[in-house]
Formats: C-alpha cells, sequence, structure tokens
C-alpha cells in the first residue's frame, strides 16, 4: 500500500540500467518526505528493482537538504537539481549488490 501512495514513481533508464524514482513532493519538504521517500525506496529494492528516493519542493530547507545527502537522497528544489550528486546516487543504486 505505501508504494501506491508514493507521489510521483518514475521508471527509466540510467546508464543502460533500469532504476525507479521514488519522488516524495511537498512545497515545503520536510522529514516526513524524506523518511517516506527512503522507505519506499528500500520496499522496491527488496523486489529487486534499482530504487532510487527523490524529495522535490519549493522549499527544502538547509537541514532537511543536508539529511538527505548523507542518506543518499536526491534532492529537486524548485526545479533544479545537483546533478553530480544525483549522479552519484544512481551509480550507486545500479551498483548496489554487484561486484
Amino acid at each position: 500500500r505505501a508504494i501506491s501512495e508514493t507521489d510521483v514513481l518514475w521508471a527509466g533508464e540510467f546508464e543502460g540500467h533500469r532504476v525507479v524514482l521514488v519522488v516524495e513532493v511537498s512545497y515545503t519538504v520536510g522529514t516526513q518526505d524524506l523518511t517516506r521517500a527512503l522507505d519506499r525506496a528500500a520496499i522496491l529494492r527488496k523486489f529487486g528493482y534499482k530504487a532510487v528516493p527523490v524529495i522535490a519542493g519549493v522549499e527544502v530547507p538547509e537541514e532537511i537538504a543536508q539529511q538527505a545527502q548523507n542518506l543518499s537522497v536526491i534532492v529537486l528544489q524548485n526545479g533544479t537539481m545537483d546533478r553530480p550528486f544525483a549522479k552519484r546516487v544512481l551509480r550507486q543504486a545500479i551498483n548496489a549488490g554487484e561486484g
């Protein structure tokens, strides 16, 4: 049920690998959004998906953005993101469990 309540599930490819972005959206992003994105991505990973948590909003408080970065969660704020960081997170996801 938690997965069906996700704000946005986006499936696509990154560097030739299938990934799913698990996006929680709020005008002002809070701790609950961050937790939901993490939890829902973890559920999908249990089913074998390369799932990446994302939080998105117009306002992302600095402490939430820092927590997200520490937890490898992509932050989309007012339409922009740290692209190099997002690529690192996506690479982590596609390499998880390999090797």
